[in-house]
């Protein structure tokens, strides 16, 4: 088990950071999700009427990228980490299984 790093950033503000995140992968997948059934009901049945799905997703999607970049950098993530865990929001359902496990080593890394 690793031990806990001494965080030159206060641990009230991973955590902070951490439901942040937790909060953005989970409504960024389920926005993703209704996005894919938007595509279908568009381009499988010519329904044009909820065109309004892809931009809250886009919104929402944004907002995720902020949010993961800010945990990122309290955690110091590695770029290569970082830019997986943002691009982790861009395949349904990914964004949820990628949170669970950054979570999971995040509350170990930092003693959350």
């Amino acid at each position: 088990m690793k031990e806990a790093p001494t965080p030159t950033i206060p641990v009230e503000t991973i955590r902070k950071a951490l439901l942040g995140y937790r909060v953005m992968a989970w409504t960024t997948s389920i926005w993703l999700i209704a996005l894919c059934y938007e595509m279908v009901m568009k381009y499988g049945f010519g329904d044009d009427s909820l065109g309004w799905i892809a931009i809250v997703h886009g919104w929402v999607y944004f907002v995720y990228l902020l949010f993961t970049a800010n945990l990122a950098v309290k955690v110091r993530w590695p770029i290569g980490k970082t830019i997986g865990v943002l691009l982790a929001g861009t395949i349904p359902l990914v964004g949820i299984i990628v949170e669970h496990f950054q979570t999971s080593d995040i509350r170990q890394r930092f003693g959350l």
